[in-house]
């Protein structure tokens, strides 16, 4: 029998990420139930075109999410670039999700730090001479600015260039409010977006006397701010890896019961 026997758990990211980790839910014996709190949408704008079509001369790329890895190639496709276009460029990219979905695409990053968070790309970029460096992060809308801001101190010049965002999906409340009242036995949270879409709901609080789950710490500090602290977060901020943890955090939970 699975550590998750019998537990009900709410997936709030986009169902083009959801899928794995219900996966592993369901090994572990739980239900997985997925509302995405989230939806994305690509952004289209003649600074993307002009962009695209001036790559030539930019130093490096560096995607911070698989998402932006998707939505540029799109892009690229859409516009009839060739990916020979990138060949000058070194690439860097933050979490293994990224560097996969990179992968997929026949390319391979210069620079994948351990830790999946801006912070660490950062401490990477400082062992390298990247002073005057061109530096294109295609991302989403609204993001942290950790990751341009320190680059811009260390000398580059960086173009941040948003090519999708999230908004929130509609009958968000229905589809939450309905699952919460069948029971739910945990919550789980990959970004920051999926949070506030997720606490903002109207009444929302009165239904959260349940352990939540979140990927990372820069998503735990977002729950946070929200008065709730995160019951179980991974060391390694894989999809994997936080259903790992979610399975020690029931039989834990199991046990202490006995």
């Amino acid at each position: 029998m699975g550590a998750l026997e019998g537990k009900r758990i709410l997936i709030t990211r986009p169902l083009d990420g959801a899928g794995e980790m219900a996966e592993y839910i369901k090994k572990e014996g739980g239900e997985p139930v997925i509302i995405p709190a989230i939806e994305l949408k690509r952004i289209r704008s003649p600074e993307i075109e002009k962009t695209i079509k001036n790559l030539k001369k930019y130093d490096w790329l560096i995607f911070t999410s698989a998402n932006a890895v998707e939505f540029f190639f799109e892009i690229l496709l859409e516009n009839k670039i060739d990916l020979r276009r990138l060949s000058h460029l070194k690439i860097g990219v933050i979490g293994e999700k990224t560097a996969e979905s990179l992968q997929k695409k026949g390319i391979f990053p210069d620079l994948l730090p351990e830790r999946f968070v801006a912070e660490s790309i950062v401490e990477e970029f400082k062992k390298i001479q990247i002073k005057g460096k061109k530096i294109l992060i295609p991302r989403a809308e609204v993001a942290r600015e950790v990751l341009p801001e320190q680059l811009k101190n260390m000398g580059a010049k960086v173009h941040v260039l948003p090519i999708y965002r999230t908004v929130k999906p509609r009958g968000l409340q229905k589809r939450i409010y309905e699952e919460l009242k069948k029971g739910v036995d945990m919550v789980v949270f990959t970004s920051s977006s999926t949070v506030k879409n997720f606490m903002e709901i109207k009444g929302i609080k009165k239904f959260l006397n349940i352990p939540f789950a979140v990927i990372g710490p820069v998503t735990a500090e977002t729950l946070t701010k929200y008065g709730f602290a995160p019951s179980v977060m991974p060391e390694k901020y894989t999809a994997k890896s936080l259903v790992k943890e979610i399975s020690k955090f029931f039989r834990k939970f199991k046990e202490k019961k006995q």
